[in-house]
């Protein structure tokens, strides 16, 4: 037993990324609605009144359908008086979810190569629970960003069996409609999924059969979601990037680093973590070439993390489209790392399980310098990379950690100030809300719902003409 303890050591290791989330999320999470859950109060409100319309879930957010997190969070909402945690509960849930999701594919993975890799689950727990993405575990709303994920990733293991079903192929099809009405990055999946079938190695009458279901759904889906589609007005025009190419190529590779972001020129690391990602994922993609050339049967193990880092770089490419005119520094903000970390973990997973292959002899790959095979297989030479990696993650924690400890301090006060009926302007204004939330505070006063236990009736709290002096990191 402690045998098996010792051999299993990065698994069991695999929990502790977890359990620091845990204790993180214990920490800062607060019940005050903030920015866009103020938005949803309209919703809760028409649903209360009885006059709640399909038009009001299907309706645009932003650049998105959030048809399927409307729904899960009105349910919420009615089961446990707009709770927030709850929301928050479910992120923790779908985190969880995605990660055991990855660990299954990762196992089969290695039956496939016949080989275990014991630390990929450690380090892939890393990305997985990363603090990075701090904004999207500290904020029940992003629960879209945790379920498109979720599900798109279901969707690729559906896709990526050896023997295609017609029920794995309708579980493709299920997770492609959730993840298009969770993200507009959803909508990527029909392509990634195009992909998947034109990779599979099934019979071509079949796969013909498969591709033509695949794009009539497709069509319908993408169709639906761009029947009465506004751009929002308040983002720089989409033809933006056509103008300024090489601000979105900064933007691009910037969003795709944003998971490695640290120190005071989080910018620049960023972009050159970028860079270099991308071209890891290049030179990879060429040695997956040159393997399956040689071993067909494992290409069907390679596609689904393959797919994992192409759904991320389209994303990335997505969201700089829509975003690159808010200016650079925006692409690191902490909720796009659930998207980017993807890329990383299919470079990473795809990287060792090459390295596997690479590094033996029996199916290696000629021609590989018996030095650099030796310095791979070195028992030093990995402690000393996985201990740069943890130091690494300690120091890439450290700004989401002094941006949840200011968020917790000002979302705190402001929550004491509903509940003693003031409101201060000038604090709600620029770190709750920024439009007038009066009329929706008292509705969720008079419902008990949320935090809000008063009668509603706000007064402007004296003094609050004073600036603030707290700011949150960008």
């Amino acid at each position: 037993m402690k045998g098996k303890i010792i051999k299993y050591r990065y698994v069991w290791l695999a929990f502790v990324p977890f359990a620091i989330l845990c204790a993180y999320m214990m920490r800062y999470a607060c019940d005050l609605p903030v920015y866009d859950q103020w938005n949803f109060v309209s919703t809760l409100e028409k649903w209360y009144n009885g006059n709640l319309a399909f038009v009001d879930l299907w309706s645009q957010h932003n650049e998105h359908r959030i048809l399927f997190p409307r729904l899960i969070m009105l349910a919420l909402a009615w089961l446990t008086h707009w709770n927030i945690f709850y929301e928050l509960g479910v992120n923790l849930f779908l985190g969880v979810g995605i990660c055991a999701i990855i660990f299954w594919q990762i196992r089969k993975t290695e039956i496939l190569f016949n080989k275990r890799s014991n630390l990929t689950y450690f380090i892939v727990s890393f990305f997985i629970f990363s603090l990075a993405q701090a904004e999207n575990w500290l904020w029940g709303w992003q629960l879209a960003f945790f379920l498109n994920v979720f599900v798109v990733l279901l969707g690729i293991v559906f896709l990526s069996v050896p023997a295609l079903t017609l029920r794995n192929f309708l579980g493709a099809l299920a997770a492609g409609v959730i993840a298009s009405y969770s993200s507009a990055n959803g909508l990527l999946f029909w392509i990634l999924g195009l992909f998947i079938l034109g990779m599979h190695p099934m019979k071509n009458d079949t796969k013909i059969r498969w591709i033509i279901a695949w794009l009539l759904v497709a069509t319908l889906i993408i169709t639906s979601y761009l029947y009465g589609y506004q751009k929002t007005p308040l983002h720089p025009s989409l033809f933006f990037f056509i103008k300024n190419p090489l601000q979105f190529g900064e933007y691009f590779l910037a969003n795709l680093g944003s998971p490695f972001t640290f120190g005071r020129y989080r910018q620049i690391v960023a972009v050159v973590a970028g860079f270099f990602g991308l071209t890891t994922f290049l030179i990879l993609l060429y040695f997956s070439y040159r393997l399956v050339r040689k071993r067909q049967m494992v290409l069907m193990a390679i596609v689904p993390w393959l797919s994992l880092s192409v759904y991320s770089i389209f994303s990335s490419g997505l969201i700089a489209v829509g975003r690159v005119g808010l200016g650079v520094d925006q692409a690191l903000s902490l909720r796009y790392v659930t998207i980017s970390n993807l890329f990383w973990i299919g470079i990473f997973v795809l990287g060792m399980f090459l390295n596997i292959d690479f590094t033996k002899s029996s199916m290696g790959l000629e021609g590989a310098p018996g030095f650099w095979i030796s310095i791979l297989r070195n028992k030093i030479f990995r402690v000393i990379c996985i201990s740069a990696f943890i130091l690494l993650q300690i120091e890439i924690a450290q700004f989401p950690y002094r941006w949840a400890r200011m968020r917790a301090d000002i979302y705190a006060t402001v929550r004491s100030d509903f509940q003693n009926e003031y409101y201060d302007e000038i604090l709600v204004k620029r770190y709750v809300c920024a439009a007038d939330i009066h009329q929706q505070i008292s509705f969720l006063a008079k419902h008990r719902l949320a935090s809000f236990s008063g009668n509603g009736v706000l007064i402007n709290k004296p003094g609050d003409n004073a600036p603030v002096t707290r700011a949150l990191p960008k």
